[in-house]
């Protein structure tokens, strides 16, 4: 069988040839903090006010694990989306119980792969709630973040009622 381009970057790493890692990026807002590899918080994504961050695949390298504000982090596809939902939050008065909102920007990155397994690393109960375009680019997306983590996927406003409603 074929390997996809996120699999071969695997196999390069595991055998030591790591590819570049700058480019590959991935969009959060709300993340409650970082432990790097040393064992100590990265400063970057420490502090009160959760911020938007876009984080290239190298830092996200350095990292064993990563926290979210809320047991749940919700999942877009569309920047768009993501711009409009960080919208909202920012008018929010209490910045303690923000969500974690992650952008995948189509289909996911290599570093918007690491940074869910950071997550999931940083608190086995965190759940993620993905949400994407009724296409079958988005419908792909959903299937593969299920299929990669499938005791934490849940489907956020993808049933047949949205689909509906959005019509």
């Amino acid at each position: 069988s074929r390997l996809t381009a996120s699999e071969r970057r695997q196999l390069y790493a595991r055998v030591g040839l790591l590819t570049e890692t700058v480019s590959p990026t991935v969009a959060v807002y709300g993340l409650r903090g970082a432990t790097r590899l040393d064992g100590l918080a990265d400063a970057v994504v420490h502090g009160a006010d959760p911020g938007l961050h876009v984080l290239p695949l190298r830092r996200l390298l350095g990292w064993n694990s990563a926290r979210a504000a809320t047991p749940e982090v919700r999942i877009v596809e569309n920047p768009v989306v993501f711009e409009d939902l960080i919208d909202r939050l920012e008018g929010v008065s209490d910045r303690q119980n923000l969500p974690t909102l992650l952008c995948t920007s189509g289909w996911p990155s290599d570093a918007g792969w690491r940074l869910l397994e950071l997550l999931e690393a940083g608190d086995p109960a965190t759940a993620f709630l993905y949400s994407g375009d009724f296409d079958l680019a988005g419908l792909r997306i959903a299937a593969a973040v299920q299929n990669r983590f499938p005791t934490r996927f849940r489907p956020w406003r993808l049933s047949a009622a949205d689909y509906r409603q959005a019509d």
